[in-house]
Order: structure tokens, then C-alpha cells, then sequence
């Protein structure tokens, strides 16, 4: 280990020890996820450049672009600064060094905003086609279907949202005897 990578709270605070084989595998997931998130950055504001210079956007199809590319420039901000949250020393009631739980909450949620958003530009997109699948001309059938799959989008994205505070709090940990709480 170098001196460098000995000064943050990861390796002062944490409860096991860290060898170089760990530490090189912990650098690796996290640049990983750094650099996929620069990856969808750049496939999106490069293309996003091109066809605005080009002038290919309608005005309200470049003001849904234009708010994508912010949002995915914000969501790198706050991974940063979530991120940041877990470089410095805590109070003695943490165990090992941890991020925010409520950064990573932020983080996450901005990650499914981002993904819906994209998928309901996608699809809104594929139904202005006349040859698309997905050009239904009478959507009043399709109310029902509608608003059930919003229900259910909104449920999975309420527990994946909880899932992140769950794991960030080690809640799970409390009542470890599963499917009993404490034996019970």
C-alpha cells in the first residue's frame, strides 16, 4: 500500500485489513463505475452536439435532450459528491467508513430519473412513427394497461429507492435471522 492511499478513512477506519490485492479490486469496481458513467456522457452529449450544430432537433425535442445532458452532467456531481461523503472521518458510532446514506439515495433516484426519463423519450418517440408497434391510435383501450404499469413502475421504484437507505444503514443487519425478527 502507498503511503497516499493510507491516509483515507477507508483504510484507517476499516475492520479488516486491506491489501493491496483488496484495495486494487475496490479501485477497480469504482473506476469501472466512473468510467461507464463518462461512457454515457460522452454517447449522449457527442451525438447531442452533432445533431444540434446540424440542426436536426425540433425546439421541444432539443429542450428534452438539452435536459437529459444536464441531468446526466448533475448526476456526475453528485456521485462526487456523494463520493466525497465517504473520504472523510466519521463520528465513533460507524464501524467501517461508509458513504452518506442519503448521497447514495439522491445518486440512486437521480440514476432512475435519468433511465425513465430516457425510456419515456424512447417510447414517446417510437409512437409518433406510422410504422411503429407502438403507434396505437386508440389509447383509450389502453387506459387501464396504463395506468396499472405506472402503479407498478411507481412500487418498483418506491423499493428500490428504500433498498438503498436499507443497505446504507446496514438495516438488514439488525434482525439477521431471516425470515424470523430475533427468532421470532
Amino acid at each position: 500500500m502507498t503511503a497516499n492511499s493510507q491516509q483515507y478513512p477507508e483504510y484507517k477506519l476499516s475492520p479488516e485489513e486491506i491489501t493491496l490485492e483488496r484495495f486494487k479490486f475496490i479501485f477497480f469496481v469504482e473506476w469501472a463505475h466512473r468510467t461507464l458513467g463518462n461512457a454515457i456522457g460522452g454517447l449522449l452529449l457527442i451525438p447531442f452536439t452533432y445533431f444540434s450544430v446540424r440542426g436536426y432537433f425540433k425546439k421541444r425535442m432539443f429542450k428534452r435532450m438539452g435536459g437529459l445532458v444536464g441531468l446526466l452532467g448533475v448526476q456526475g456531481l453528485i456521485g462526487w459528491w456523494m463520493v466525497r461523503s465517504g473520504l472523510q472521518a466519521k463520528p465513533d458510532y460507524h464501524i467501517s467508513p461508509r458513504v452518506s446514506v442519503y448521497r447514495l439515495f439522491v445518486h440512486l433516484n437521480t440514476a432512475m430519473l435519468i433511465y425513465s426519463f430516457s425510456l419515456w423519450h424512447g417510447l414517446s418517440l417510437l409512437r409518433q412513427s406510422p410504422e411503429s408497434l407502438w403507434n396505437v391510435s386508440n389509447y383509450s383501450k389502453l387506459a387501464r394497461v396504463r395506468s396499472i404499469s405506472m402503479m407498478l413502475l411507481f412500487l418498483i421504484s418506491l423499493n428500490i429507492s428504500s433498498g438503498s437507505i436499507v443497505a446504507g444503514l446496514d438495516a438488514g443487519k439488525v434482525f439477521n435471522t431471516w425470515p424470523d425478527m430475533n427468532g421470532r
